[in-house]
């Protein structure tokens, strides 16, 4: 694993795209933050900080959802890249097989994961308003918000690895991936029901549902929480099986 991390690495480091849209996420998220970390809400049920523990970790994480759009793009362009300087079939000569190649794929992807999450749980302490006389495990208290964004992201790019490989052109495979955010849109507001509800776009989503509903905080039940992740986590497997599949049977 090691070795093929090393190979994406010397690879990504030179493709600008990934360094400018990393840098750009991260100064749009914390822009973001700052600004709702000036507001004060005034609720029904008490004024609250709009960053107040341990609801922080779902505001930022829910937040943060809406530029899950540019690390996917990266991602698409990184895969097409690739194909459009013919270096898988290098590396397929050189001896690399597809299942390799998807697995350093999606150790880059695990990376760019990581550091999501981590400038996430930087910005929650740093912006996070304790409640008066609370005490310090309050902070911790919806900390796995985190970890639904972890598996949320991961998701939704080994997605837009599997339309880049199916694909092999950047903008194709990125309109197809806008088409299947409207497509789905329409079915679930359209047809609703568990069943239209577990589309793997709309599961992502719904793992970490809005905030503020009806003037206060929401808490999702924790058991459809879990039900959901379970979803996109199998989605996570079907995508990169589906990349390997479409990899070893197309003529590179």
């Amino acid at each position: 694993m090691l070795r093929l991390l090393t190979i994406e690495w010397l690879k990504l480091k030179s493709f600008r795209m990934f360094w400018v849209v990393l840098i750009a996420y991260t100064v749009i998220i914390a822009m973001v933050i700052n600004q709702a970390a000036e507001l004060k809400l005034d609720l029904p049920i008490a004024q609250l900080e709009a960053l107040q523990f341990p609801d922080v970790w779902h505001i930022i994480t829910w937040a943060s959802n809406t530029l899950n759009i540019l690390l996917a793009a990266v991602m698409v362009f990184y895969v097409c890249d690739e194909f459009r300087n013919h270096t898988v079939r290098k590396q397929m000569i050189d001896g690399m097989t597809e299942a390799e190649f998807v697995l350093g794929k999606v150790l880059i992807l695990i990376s760019l994961t990581i550091f999501s999450t981590l400038i996430l749980f930087l910005i929650g302490l740093v912006f996070g308003v304790k409640p008066p006389l609370a005490d310090n495990s309050v902070i911790w208290e919806k900390i796995h918000y985190l970890g639904l964004h972890f598996l949320s992201l991961l998701t939704y790019m080994s997605l837009a690895m599997l339309l880049g490989i199916i694909f092999k052109r950047a903008i194709p495979a990125l309109m197809v991936f806008i088409v299947l955010h409207i497509v789905e849109f329409y079915f679930v507001r359209r047809i609703g029901g568990s069943i239209i509800e577990l589309l793997p776009l709309h599961a992502m989503d719904d793992m970490i549902s809005i905030p503020f509903l009806a003037g206060k905080v929401t808490k999702a039940p924790l058991n459809g929480v879990t039900i959901i992740a379970t979803v996109v986590a199998i989605y996570f497997l079907v995508f990169n099986l589906l990349s390997w599949l479409k990899l070893k049977r197309s003529s590179l």
